[in-house]
């Protein structure tokens, strides 16, 4: 789903119930806040995302580097469920609230 929009790689990680992992944290938070919100506004349904952790591009990590720190998220965060988590060099993975 490389070239797909974020809307639709949240739809289908939901739908999976698999942890959407990426470099875009502005975009991201942004429906990660909207998915949270919209549904009890709305009266409607949404299903519950498993779960977005964001990895900044910078600095750039290489396989086992990137592989270790997402190892590192589920050993700190086993549910994940309808929680955003940004991994920072200096603190490790932080969890982002709604506001």
């Amino acid at each position: 789903m490389r070239h797909a929009d974020d809307e639709q790689q949240i739809i289908v990680a939901a739908l999976q119930r698999r942890v959407l992992v990426s470099h875009n944290c502005r975009d991201f938070l942004l429906l990660h806040r909207a998915w949270l919100r919209w549904p009890p506004s709305l009266q409607v349904y949404f299903p519950l995302h498993a779960g977005i952790a964001v990895i900044p591009q910078k600095p750039r990590h290489d396989h086992e580097r990137a592989a270790s720190v997402l190892h590192d998220l589920v050993s700190s965060f086993p549910i994940l469920a309808e929680s955003f988590v940004l991994w920072q060099p200096s603190r490790g993975w932080t969890p982002i609230g709604v506001e």
